[in-house]
């Protein structure tokens, strides 16, 4: 049996819940909604936008180091995939050659000191480069780059106080609760096998359009719920016994991490 038992038989669920009731018929009214793909009993949640919405984007990069093969690179350059192993090849041949023109003659002893390094107990050479370069007070330019990794898929979350002023809104209150709270655990089909929770697309409106000025967001998963019953006071409703205040913060992940194409799709879909 659902957890959602705002209906019964004879009065079948509503496939949208919203909270107030009046949220829609204010003047201006701005206002978010949850449309639920494959939804348990309620396909769409509509909530008021709350305070403090927050939006964040970012990139991963790392590090390499391109050795002698850098200096290919260092002001813009590329190679050819055809021109890349004879252009590296030639690039660290002259490095090299370099290297060992301007440490002097000093190359045979630098190789004699390493190896001779290993052999004494404590040393803290680990090859002969490491003997040479210091030698000679020079290294061979690492070329360190910065190079894209990727992105994240994005997250948001939002809080919402949402205070019954009846027992018929407390009804409601806990529809919304439960709605959120099925649609975000799977559903298990055998002993072995669960399927996928619904997802989710939140939207922004103004009236009856979509707020252009918020940025639209892909479809979501929902993964954290959080409900705090009468945070501000013990206040509950005689007949029912239903608080008469309830906190709901709602934590979304996207489906996969976005690129420039995904994120223009979703801004020309929201005007349509």
């Amino acid at each position: 049996m659902p957890l959602i038992n705002f209906a019964n038989e004879r009065h079948p669920a509503p496939t949208r819940l919203q909270f107030p009731s009046d949220l829609d018929k204010s003047d201006s009214s701005s206002y978010m909604r949850f449309k639920i793909q494959d939804a348990i009993e309620v396909s769409e949640v509509i909530l008021p936008v709350p305070a403090g919405l927050n939006f964040s984007y970012g990139a991963s990069y790392g590090t390499m180091n391109l050795g002698a093969i850098g200096s290919q690179f260092k002001n813009g350059g590329s190679l050819t995939a055809g021109g890349f192993l004879s252009g590296s090849m030639d690039s660290v041949r002259s490095s090299i050659d370099r290297f060992i023109d301007t440490g002097g003659g000093n190359i045979g002893g630098a190789v004699a000191a390493g190896i001779l390094a290993k052999a004494v107990p404590g040393a803290s050479f680990t090859s002969a480069t490491e003997v040479f370069q210091f030698a000679n007070k020079q290294v061979l330019n690492a070329y360190t780059n910065v190079n894209f990794t990727g992105t994240a898929p994005r997250a948001y979350a939002f809080a919402f106080k949402l205070m019954a002023s009846s027992a018929e809104e407390s009804k409601i209150i806990k529809a919304i609760e439960d709605t959120f709270k099925l649609n975000m655990y799977p559903e298990e089909t055998d002993d072995f096998i669960l399927k996928y929770p619904s997802k989710f697309k939140i939207s922004f409106w103004v009236d009856d359009k979509e707020n252009e000025y918020i940025a639209a967001i892909a479809e979501c998963y929902l993964t954290s719920l959080n409900v705090t019953y009468n945070a501000t006071s013990s206040v509950f409703f005689e007949d029912t016994g239903a608080p008469a205040e309830i906190d709901i913060s709602l934590s979304f992940q996207e489906t996969r991490s976005q690129t420039q194409n995904d994120l223009i799709k979703l801004e020309k879909e929201k005007i349509k």
